[in-house]
């Protein structure tokens, strides 16, 4: 029972990283601008999500066989190089689509929160192997630290995020505490093995 519930934190946790930007941006600005920021997710994000999702599933099952930190960290670097290459595709993609007028929408009035996107984006894709080498080889007790430690930190971030008032804060914020998860799950993960 006590296992199920830590999971049941996790996958929790998990969600609303997945989808707690928007629940924010809706929260703090209008309509037009929740709907601007939705098409954006959906044009910048949706592709970082699809990878993340494939490289989550193709992880798990590939960790729960083999596993060696140096396997480990050279899946990380190669799936930071994948989102960094996939952000500069995308934002070409952008840029093309603008400068030829092909839809009804000026993306270069969000120009700061594409690139804050794109990072977003970056740091998902990259926490893909992170997130499916812990779920594979943490034990209860990691998975209870890191959930305490993740909780602690994101509920920080999110309580100074009400102090900000622009759109590109609150999508630093998610960033940050996406970058919180990946190095809690990684530090817990490789000192767990480290004392095995």
């Amino acid at each position: 029972m006590f296992t199920a519930f830590q999971f049941f934190i996790s996958i929790t946790t998990f969600s609303f990283l997945a989808f707690g930007d928007r629940f924010l941006v809706e929260y703090k600005f209008s309509v037009e601008e929740f709907g601007n920021y939705f098409y954006l997710t959906n044009f910048f994000l949706a592709p970082f999500s699809i990878f993340q999702n494939y490289i989550g599933f193709k992880q798990l099952i590939f960790f729960k066989k083999e596993f060696s930190v140096s396997i480990f960290n050279a899946f990380n670097k190669k799936f930071l190089l994948l989102g960094c290459g996939l952000g500069i595709l995308l934002f070409g993609i952008s840029y093309i689509v603008n400068q030829y007028e092909r839809l009804n929408f000026d993306f270069d009035k969000y120009t700061n929160v594409i690139i804050l996107l794109i990072i977003m984006g970056v740091v998902r894709l990259y926490s893909a192997s992170i997130n499916s080498a812990f779920e594979a080889k943490t034990n209860i007790k990691s998975l209870q630290k890191a959930n305490l430690i993740f909780i602690f930190f994101a509920v920080l971030i999110i309580g100074s995020s009400t102090f900000f008032q622009s759109l590109e804060a609150i999508v630093i914020c998610i960033i940050l505490i996406w970058l919180v998860r990946c190095i809690i799950m990684k530090k817990i993960l490789i000192r767990q093995l480290n004392h095995a």
